[in-house]
């Protein structure tokens, strides 16, 4: 069934999710002993939710052996006349949500408000990304001491939030 999702709740969502990613990028780094975003063990993981006029699209790449998070790239893509959202407003919420990502080292944030929907992607390159904004991206309970987000761990909260495994090739 497809439920209708307040634009709030995205975005709360979404700026906990990259919370979480941003927390993992980081312990990657350390582990691999280099700036790689990724190396010959990681494994790739997407999941989607979709509801009236919203699909939310996260792609996790994390390390197999230590099961840390190592990358996450999100996209959203807003249908204005099927959400119910219109442009402008998206444009002010969008507006606030990206003073937020300025000048975080790791993390990566654009928008592209198109004709019939906004397509807002968010990469976090756990690598680079300070502990404290792993914390920010993630919350504190989601990030090791040593700064590392486990994906086995991270991927219950995301299924719990109505996202769905796809099958990659």
């Amino acid at each position: 069934m497809i439920k209708k999702i307040k634009i709030t709740d995205l975005v709360v969502l979404i700026l906990g999710i990259f919370t979480l990613m941003s927390a993992l990028f980081v312990s990657i780094e350390k582990l691999a002993g280099n700036n790689s975003s990724l190396f010959s063990n990681d494994k790739v993981k997407v999941y989607q939710n979709k509801s009236t006029g919203i699909t939310s699209t996260m792609t996790f790449y994390y390390d197999k052996k230590s099961d840390d998070i190592v990358k996450v790239i999100t996209e959203n893509r807003i249908n204005y006349k099927d959400s119910g959202y219109d442009k402008k407003t998206l444009k002010k919420q969008i507006a606030a949500l990206e003073t937020q990502y300025q000048n975080k080292k790791g993390i990566k944030h654009t928008s592209n408000f198109k004709n019939n929907e906004l397509i807002e992607k968010t990469e976090s390159n756990l690598n680079d990304v300070s502990k404290s904004n792993k914390i920010w991206l993630f919350s504190e309970n989601m990030v090791n001491k040593d700064g590392k987000i486990k994906f086995s761990q991270y991927s219950k909260i995301v299924e719990s939030s109505g996202y769905q495994e796809l099958k990659t090739k």
